[in-house]
């Protein structure tokens, strides 16, 4: 019990200072120039840019796959979670693995999301972390494309929108680019494809080998063409090819 009190401190010191996220395990970022609303288990459902114009975001989503097996979001129990203006945490488990949320929103064109994994099992050791995106990138299905590139996946809109996200400090062990449900498919599989371009009703996957504990930490960033893009992304993006 000790040593899993040290291993959380600021989820203990958030504790008596943040209030309950309203509406149960819901939490709603407003900024200068989006809204996120991430749901229960930290998963996005909607996400307007800038926030008076379209919804980008059809479903955002992680995942967990160790023992041959994917587990989804929706399997954690939330144990504990809390709210201020910019930031928010869940701890969850399902009994096997407990899973850490943060998210942490100060500036107008990313949000940072960390997740801290940690088997609570000894036989576990293989977990692979996979975080999925299904964009409609300007409210439309049909007509986007995705495309990976230096260790980012992204969507770009037929108005010229862009939105993408990777893993911080940390490059992916796999990728997926291709159709919204053969992407979900594909982490129901643990069987990502490398590809770096579709067209048509998008979605996009990271993927990151955690082992039995490690963190890992997803930079979601907006732009409105793809030099902003970089720029929330903090890294150098020349457009994919298709």
């Amino acid at each position: 019990l000790l040593a899993f009190l040290i291993s959380m401190p600021v989820y203990i010191a958030w504790a008596d200072k943040a209030a309950p996220l309203e509406d149960g395990n819901e939490f709603v970022i407003e900024k200068r120039r989006y809204m996120v609303e991430f749901w229960e288990n930290g998963v996005i459902a909607y996400l307007y840019f800038p926030k008076d114009g379209n919804n980008h975001m059809y479903w955002w989503e992680w995942a967990i796959r160790y023992n041959g097996q994917t587990h989804w979001s929706d399997e954690f129990e939330v144990l504990r979670h809390r709210a201020r203006r910019s930031t928010a945490y869940w701890v969850l488990s399902n009994g096997e693995v407990m899973v850490k949320i943060k998210v942490i929103a100060r500036t107008h064109n990313r949000i940072f999301i960390k997740y801290y994994i940690r088997a609570l099992d000894r036989n576990i050791n293989d977990i692979v972390f996979y975080q999925g995106a299904d964009f409609d990138i300007e409210d439309t299905l049909e007509d986007d494309t995705a495309f990976y590139e230096n260790g980012v996946v992204y969507a770009v809109g037929e108005w010229g929108t862009h939105i993408g996200f990777r893993f911080w400090r940390k490059a992916p062990t796999a990728w997926h680019v291709d159709y919204y449900s053969d992407m979900w498919e594909a982490i129901n599989e643990g069987n990502m494809n490398d590809a770096t371009y579709y067209s048509g009703d998008i979605a996009v996957a990271l993927a990151y080998d955690v082992g039995s504990r490690g963190r890992v930490v997803v930079l979601l960033g907006f732009g409105s063409d793809l030099n902003e893009l970089s720029r929330a992304l903090r890294t150098r993006l020349v457009g994919g090819i298709e």
